[in-house]
C-alpha cells in the first residue's frame, strides 16, 4: 500500500502538476508575446502605417516595427529565463530533501 502511494506521489508530481505547471507557464508566455504585439508587427513589417504609401510613410514605419520587435524581443528573453528556471526548480523539488543528505555526507569527510 505505501509502495503505491509513493509511486503516485511521483506520477502526480512529474506527469500531472508538471504537465499543469507547463501549460501554465507557456499560457503566461504567449499571452505576453500577443500583448507585446511581436508576432503582428513581424508579419507587417514592410507594410506602411496608417496606410502612408510614401517614400517617408514606409521608412517610417519600418523603423517603428523594427524597433518595437526589437524591444519585445529582449523583453521576452528578460521573460522566458526565469520561466525556464521557474519549471526546472519545479522539477527538482523533490529531489532537495537528497541533496541537502549528500551536502550534509560530505561535510563530515
Amino acid at each position: 500500500m505505501i509502495k503505491r502511494y509513493i509511486i503516485n506521489f511521483w506520477v502526480w508530481w512529474y506527469v500531472v502538476k508538471a504537465y499543469d505547471l507547463a501549460q501554465e507557464l507557456i499560457g503566461y508566455w504567449g499571452f505576453l508575446l500577443n500583448y507585446l504585439n511581436i508576432p503582428s508587427m513581424l508579419t507587417n513589417l514592410f507594410v506602411p502605417l496608417y496606410q502612408d504609401y510614401s517614400w517617408g510613410g514606409k521608412f517610417i514605419s519600418l523603423i517603428i516595427r523594427s524597433a518595437w520587435v526589437i524591444f519585445g524581443s529582449l523583453v521576452m528573453i528578460f521573460v522566458t529565463i526565469p520561466i525556464i528556471f521557474i519549471y526546472f526548480v519545479y522539477i527538482l523539488i523533490p529531489f532537495m530533501p537528497v541533496f541537502a543528505l549528500i551536502g550534509t555526507y560530505i561535510k563530515w569527510f
